[in-house]
């Protein structure tokens, strides 16, 4: 099977008892379902050697769309992609405003922000949650 970053499993270190899923953005020990299902598949998990690494590997990978609601800006409102650098939606330039693409362009960098804030959380054994890619810009 090819390598889908978005969809892989990786040990990390000399921790086999373990394996972190860039699909769920957690850890799982070695006899969860989903990676048994993953495992049948054919695939099998990379070896990486630190969490820096890794957490090297997620931060490149495409941040979930966002969704944005504004009262006071209803050319605001939509779905965005935000493109691999993160910083950047592939929509943004058609009919804003400086001010509108200032505005949803700061509610989108603290996504992303906060998005990858949480993921390193996570790597580290915490259990943040993800931030909701709802997002309210006045």
């Amino acid at each position: 099977m090819p390598y889908d970053p978005m969809d892989w499993y990786w040990h990390v270190g000399g921790d086999s008892t373990r394996v972190w899923s860039s699909a769920r953005m957690a850890w799982f020990p070695i006899g969860d379902p989903k990676y048994a299902s993953w495992l049948v598949a054919g695939r099998r998990p990379s070896r990486i050697a630190t969490v820096a690494e890794l957490l090297e590997v997620l931060v490149t990978l495409p941040v979930p769309e966002v969704t944005i609601a504004s009262a006071s800006k209803p050319a605001l409102d939509g779905t965005y992609v935000i493109d691999q650098g993160g910083h950047r939606t592939a929509a943004i330039v058609a009919g804003l405003s400086a001010s509108d693409f200032k505005a949803l362009d700061a509610a989108i960098d603290a996504y992303v922000y906060a998005y990858h804030a949480a993921i390193y959380a996570r790597l580290a054994g915490g259990t943040a949650d993800l931030p909701d890619a709802k997002l309210s810009v006045a």
